[in-house]
């Protein structure tokens, strides 16, 4: 009996180191920080990612043409979805300090008695409940919000987002002259392989995990229907590969290397939101339309600026 109950405590530990180390990642989340000798601005704003992504942003929402009064009917929508990222970051930071003394507290009892108290578990379990719930509520709200987004957009602007892919310099399409991005659309992920192959030996491997932390943020955030973990490791493959080859390999292959980066593996989860055409329209309304960057622009269509 003594043997069984020692296996079922084992086990129970067994969980709740797995919990702490995938809730200790989570926690980990970074903005992929801007290089050094970077401008002030991309420093104090999350980096080289958030200013790309600010342009990204302009680059859609330039080209819908919104008019005042429908701006201001986005605007509230937007802010909504703003103050939602904001509570579920603020989760993630009171978790943090919390974690920090339980994590302490786990570690010496394991190395001590191995095993955990009872009241250690259920501070861990409560912290880790925190965390879920607010992710949970993001994600219910920005559906939701989407949708509502969605409808104050014409047929013509939700042709836009839909077809939208992620820019810096917008182009056109001769076939398309509507479509937004395109070409462009891989420049970002061309200039993330180019500075992978740029690091030095020794900062290359800090380089790669700051990018590594930033697309799991990404992906934690905008596409719970992939495993995290093997996205991961196929966007660490691919930034190794691209730092290996010659310099007359990677002039062929960059391009497809950059579009590897933007197709995730493996089947969606049941309900998960791969692309279609109207998930398409709803993961870009979402990105690109549903953050901060959008609501200062909209704020200013509203006011007649």
């Amino acid at each position: 009996m003594r043997v069984l109950e020692k296996e079922k405590e084992l086990m129970t530990v067994k969980a709740i180191i797995t919990a702490v180390l995938i809730l200790t990642v989570m926690l980990s989340m970074a903005a992929f920080s801007s290089p050094k000798g970077a401008p002030k601005e991309a420093k104090s704003r999350g980096g080289t990612f958030e200013l790309m992504r600010e342009i990204q942003t302009l680059n859609l929402m330039n080209n819908l043409y919104l008019k005042g009064d429908q701006a201001g009917k986005l605007v509230p929508l937007v802010r909504e979805a703003c103050e939602q990222d904001e509570a579920f970051e603020g989760a993630l930071s009171d978790a943090e300090q919390s974690m920090g003394t339980v994590l302490v507290k786990m570690r010496d009892e394991l190395a001590a008695s191995g095993s955990l108290k009872k009241d250690t578990q259920r501070t861990f379990m409560e912290a880790e409940r925190k965390v879920a719930q607010a992710r949970f509520e993001v994600i219910t709200a920005k559906k939701r919000l989407v949708g509502e987004v969605k409808s104050l957009l014409s047929e013509n602007q939700q042709v836009l987002v839909k077809q939208y892919e992620p820019c810096l310099v917008p182009t056109q399409s001769q076939a398309n002259p509507d479509r937004i991005g395109q070409a462009g659309g891989n420049s970002m992920l061309l200039r993330i392989l180019e500075d992978a192959r740029e690091a030095p030996e020794e900062e290359y491997p800090e380089f790669r995990e700051r990018f590594l932390e930033n697309t799991r943020r990404m992906i934690t955030l905008h596409r719970p229907d992939l495993d995290v973990e093997e996205e991961l490791e196929r966007h660490g493959r691919i930034l190794d590969e691209a730092r290996e080859m010659s310099d007359e390999d990677f002039e062929l292959k960059k391009s497809r290397m950059a579009e590897e980066f933007r197709k995730p593996g493996g089947p969606p989860a049941k309900g998960g939101a791969r692309a279609g055409s109207a998930d398409l329209l709803e993961r870009n309304i979402e990105q690109f339309m549903l953050n901060r960057y959008a609501l200062a622009l909209l704020t200013k269509v509203a006011a007649g600026k």
